[in-house]
């Protein structure tokens, strides 16, 4: 399995104002790479809170649909909590083109959650992004799209289960100390080290790709659970 992560972040390395709200930080430009990534995918894996605060489907445009693509396409989510606090747009869930997956706790709403979205829970007894890599695996899934939160994105890092990072570098600075940020690792000590495999300037935007360097890890270090 190939999992990869894209994400829009300012210039000090922020990817929202706050936790509990959505930004969109990059361009016309970053929207139209992340369909042509999504398009690429056979699912697409967001946390809780990542999910509430732009609860739509995560899915290409029609026009970057490629002919022999799995569709419909699978939207992940791990919660603790789960999403019926959400608050979707009128008649956007369910959707054709998406099979919503919710990972969380055996005591989750499992009826609820089909009749608000339409999705199918799996419980978890601790939400664990493993296992929801492992799950989705076996479900026929070969390429994983991460998008956020940076919780996750650190979990997976530290589990060295990311094998890819698209950043779009976005001109601004958010300077919020306590704003979420890019990744996120609880009692982290040491640096993850990445190599650059591109790096293109469009405009005031540069979008990069990065890998980890697995070589070079420092030591395991304990997380927090992704979930939100």
């Amino acid at each position: 399995m190939y999992v990869f992560s894209n994400t829009a972040m300012s210039v000090d390395g922020r990817i929202g104002l706050r936790r509990e709200a959505h930004v969109s930080l990059g361009s016309a430009e970053d929207r139209r790479r992340m369909s042509l990534l999504r398009a690429g995918a056979d699912a697409v894996l967001v946390g809780g809170q990542t999910f509430r605060n732009w609860p739509l489907p995560l899915v290409e445009r029609p026009e970057h649909r490629v002919a022999d693509a799995r569709r419909p396409i699978l939207d992940a989510v791990i919660t603790r909590r789960g999403l019926l606090d959400a608050r979707p747009a009128r008649g956007r869930w369910p959707d054709p083109r998406v099979r919503l997956l919710v990972f969380g706790p055996p005591t989750l709403d499992a009826a609820a959650h089909r009749e608000r979205f339409g999705a199918e829970v799996i419980p978890l007894d601790e939400p664990d992004v493993g296992a929801v890599l492992d799950e989705l695996e076996r479900r026929g899934c070969r390429r994983v799209l991460v998008e956020g939160g940076g919780r996750m994105i650190g979990e997976l890092l530290v589990r060295e289960r990311l094998d890819a990072l698209f950043v779009t570098l976005c001109p601004s600075v958010i300077g919020a100390p306590d704003a979420p940020a890019l990744a996120e690792i609880a009692g982290s000590a040491g640096l993850r080290p990445l190599e650059l495999v591109s790096c293109e300037r469009v405009g005031d935007e540069v979008f990069l790709h990065y890998r980890p360097r697995r070589d070079r890890a420092p030591g395991g270090a304990s997380t927090d659970s992704a979930g939100g």
